[in-house]
């Protein structure tokens, strides 16, 4: 529960993504006091938030993040405490790579939504960043410390958002940065990883993978809604922290697939796995493992569901949810 003494209202933005959607759920399950409102476009896929039809505890308020004066106008009304930035353009679909809507996006909206934020006296401005900032690495886990190396549009857009927020800090809000690391649970796109393997190999259906040795870091998503509920409330020893938020953790995608297939009885002699059949993607990052330190230090934070754990939620989860994929597994 997040402390309502000192946090009246939050206002965030990317409500119906992933995340936004397991953050929303959480802070309007457990907070009823707290004043939430969203920023939406009006042709958002608002298919995670279905079951928000029956609670009505939010205030929604529609408009494209490039509409500057009806943003402040939305911000100057609610005047929220927290803001949480997670809108973002090319974060879904890795084939939005059009750089002038990405800085446009990213950049040039992030800092408008963060200027107007500070001149109505916010409290805290957290804003999402993406451990695909920090590029190719060495076998060794990545710290905050570590130069960026974007490879991609999107990554690219997400550091040069956070090193205007470090250089256009203002006098009233504190910035908080969370570069999480492998997110997975419900109501993930379903191009993601853990959604395609499970719902496929619930209907004993072929999946069809790169050789599986990209080694990455994975979190379940609630461990990653402690983390921001944590960033809403506390008081950095600086105006700018940069957090990662990861388990530190390795796990190849290789393993993560045998292990979900295991949970589902499922062998590799069954031949439903075809692992190899896809190549790496361009620039694919072979490494992306998080070193935790300063989060756990700082937010006295750490994750506390492991990988099997997570899988056994997940499976449970999309076995009876799957109809919300029903289109994309036909």
């Amino acid at each position: 529960m997040v402390n309502n003494s000192t946090i009246h209202s939050i206002l965030i933005t990317g409500g119906t993504g992933f995340i936004g959607s397991n953050l929303l759920y959480d802070l309007v399950t457990n907070n009823p006091d707290i004043d939430i409102s969203l920023i939406l476009r009006k042709k958002s896929r608002n298919w995670r938030l279905s079951w928000l039809q029956k609670k009505k505890k939010v205030n929604c308020y529609y408009s494209n993040l490039i509409e500057y004066n009806k943003i402040e106008s939305i911000v100057s009304r609610i005047k929220p405490d927290v803001l949480i930035h997670l809108a973002a353009y090319g974060v879904v679909n890795p084939r939005d790579q059009n750089i002038r809507k990405s800085i446009k996006i990213n950049v040039d909206s992030t800092l408008h939504l963060y200027d107007v934020f500070n001149k109505y006296c916010g409290q805290k401005f957290v804003f999402f960043g993406s451990c695909f900032e920090y590029g190719r690495k060495q076998k060794k886990p990545i710290s905050e410390s570590d130069m960026p190396d974007p490879l991609n549009i999107y990554a690219l857009t997400k550091i040069m958002a956070v090193k205007a927020l470090e250089m256009n800090q203002g006098n009233n809000s504190n910035i908080i940065i969370l570069r999480p690391f492998g997110i997975y649970g419900e109501y993930e796109d379903y191009s993601r990883l853990f959604p395609y393997v499970i719902l496929n190999l619930l209907k004993n259906k072929k999946i069809y993978l790169t050789p599986g040795n990209q080694i990455r870091d994975y979190i379940y998503v609630t461990d990653l809604i402690k983390a921001i509920k944590i960033s809403m409330e506390i008081r950095p020893p600086n105006r700018f922290e940069i957090f990662n938020i990861g388990s530190g953790i390795e796990h190849s995608i290789k393993q993560i697939v045998l292990k979900i297939a295991s949970h589902l009885k499922i062998k590799e002699k069954d031949q439903l796995i075809n692992l190899g059949k896809i190549p790496y993607r361009k620039n694919e990052m072979m490494y992306l493992v998080a070193q935790n330190k300063k989060a756990r230090q700082i937010l006295k934070w750490r994750p506390t569901t492991d990988i099997d754990t997570g899988i056994k939620k997940m499976i449970e989860w999309y076995r009876t949810n799957s109809y919300y994929y029903k289109s994309q597994t036909k």
